[in-house]
């Protein structure tokens, strides 16, 4: 009888591992932009003054199916650095239906302490490798969809 236990004690302990792995890798999806082509972009959110402030500054390298969404409280012209930048980006500004209203590509981590800015009012920033817009045709008008889990 002891020997059973065992085994009903292993299945139920593998049951819960696999359990606990199912709900760890799907309930902590990073949040996601998906592009009108299909692309989809996992993203790091910047929601507090303090994380939009840092950015993706001093970070060494960014996968090219990741990127930093910038999460304002305001529509306004928010302006974007390349403080303590280790690689050029693009800077795509979105309005609040996350409508593409401007792009900045390849800004160069030399321009600091210049600022770019969207020629219209903007909600929302995402930050990707330079390149990215132009390798997916990601233009301005196009209009993303985002994903939390």
């Amino acid at each position: 009888m002891q020997k059973g236990s065992s085994v009903i004690f292993s299945l139920i302990l593998l049951a819960l591992v696999v359990w606990a792995g199912w709900f760890f890798f799907y309930q902590n999806k990073p949040p996601r932009i998906t592009f009108p082509n299909g692309t989809i972009l996992n993203v790091m959110i910047a929601d507090t003054p303090a994380l939009r402030e840092k950015g993706l500054s001093k970070r060494e390298i960014l996968r090219d199916d990741e990127g930093m969404l910038f999460v304002f409280e305001t529509l306004d012209q928010h302006k974007i650095w390349m403080k303590d930048m280790y690689f050029p980006i693009d800077i795509l500004w979105l309005d609040e239906n996350f409508k593409i209203v401007d792009i900045k590509t390849g800004a160069s981590i030399s321009s600091y302490p210049n600022t770019f800015q969207p020629q219209t009012n903007a909600g929302f920033v995402i930050e990707v490798n330079s390149g990215y817009t132009r390798r997916n045709n990601i233009e301005v008008g196009d209009t993303v969809k985002f994903e939390r889990k």
